[in-house]
């Protein structure tokens, strides 16, 4: 399944410190690796605002814990599907 995080209320800083963003990664790392299952497609944001949208494939219960294990804030966690137009 297609898994968006939702970050809406402006709650991610407008940069991310080296040592913070260094810690994330590493421990997507570790997760991706303990969950051969689960991808990280990357995360799309407005530095200007904060809003951002990470882009997951997986189980969206798996990835919602792990968003809260990292204490990560975000709004919501929804499992989306391609819109045939």
């Amino acid at each position: 399944a297609r898994v968006y995080v939702i970050h809406y209320n402006k709650r991610l800083p407008t940069q991310i410190p080296p040592d913070v963003a260094k810690n994330l990664k590493e421990a997507i790392e570790k997760f991706l690796k303990e969950n051969p299952d689960v991808k990280y497609n990357g995360t799309m944001w407005d530095p200007k605002t904060g809003i951002a949208i990470c882009d997951w494939e997986g189980n969206k219960e798996k990835i919602e814990n792990f968003m809260k294990q990292l204490n990560i804030p975000y709004d919501e966690v929804v499992e989306v599907q391609p819109l045939s137009l």
